[in-house]
């Protein structure tokens, strides 16, 4: 019974951790230092929004700046996709957690998120 009682409370805090926002915080730093990470899969959580077209959605660090192109996995559709999601959320408050591959001075086969 012990043993189902772990289980069970370890079950609760993957499920509590996996609900919130993934990643390393998109700060100024973070976001900096995308292009000298060439090759490695990153997870930034709290980017602000900066422009969508194509395949291409555009973020920058919490603060605004710093603006990286993330070139969407599933292509236009994904980014349609993010769009919709995007517009039930209120624009001021919008803030995307972002997972991607770094190549060169921007990120392949991104996955996005808004939320508020």
């Amino acid at each position: 019974m012990k043993t189902f009682f772990s289980i069970y409370a370890l079950v609760l805090a993957v499920t509590a951790c996996s609900k919130g926002p993934k990643g390393d915080p998109c700060d100024a730093k973070a976001v900096a230092a995308i292009s000298a990470s060439d090759g490695k899969h990153i997870a930034l959580s709290g980017c602000t929004f900066a422009s969508q077209g194509n395949d291409i959605v555009s973020f920058g660090d919490a603060g605004g700046n710093g603006f990286v192109h993330c070139k969407m996995k599933g292509g236009e559709g994904a980014v349609t996709e993010f769009r919709h999601a995007a517009m039930k959320l209120d624009m001021a408050k919008l803030k995307l957690d972002v997972q991607g591959t770094v190549t060169g001075k921007e990120l392949t086969d991104c996955e996005i998120s808004a939320r508020e």
